[in-house]
């Protein structure tokens, strides 16, 4: 059933206080079948992201990450989401700041 969207697998709490100790969040993940897999939906539908800027990633060797992050976004429904980024899994560490530096956060 790893592609019934309706589906919520359980996380184990991550101890975190992400509603109130951060402004900024990256969520990343592998794409699935052209997907977010479902418990990144369970985790989003979990938080109130509201006043946080919220950057998803992904990786993937052919899709891209527009379809699963417009699925994030509208499961969330709070937080202020930049547009994302799909690495594939040679993705150099050079790359990956390269990207983070360009982001205009703070």
């Amino acid at each position: 059933m790893p592609n019934d969207p309706d589906v919520r697998p359980e996380y184990e709490d991550i101890q975190v206080d992400i509603e109130n100790d951060y402004s900024t969040i990256f969520i990343g993940y592998p794409i699935w079948w052209g997907q977010e897999p479902r418990i990144m939906d369970t985790f989003v539908e979990s938080y109130n992201f509201e006043g946080k800027t919220i950057i998803p990633f992904c990786t993937s060797g052919s899709s891209g990450i527009e379809s699963s992050s417009a699925n994030l976004v509208e499961k969330a429904g709070t937080g202020n989401w930049l547009s994302g980024n799909r690495f594939s899994g040679s993705a150099t560490e050079d790359e990956i700041k390269n990207w983070i530096s360009g982001l205009e956060i703070d």
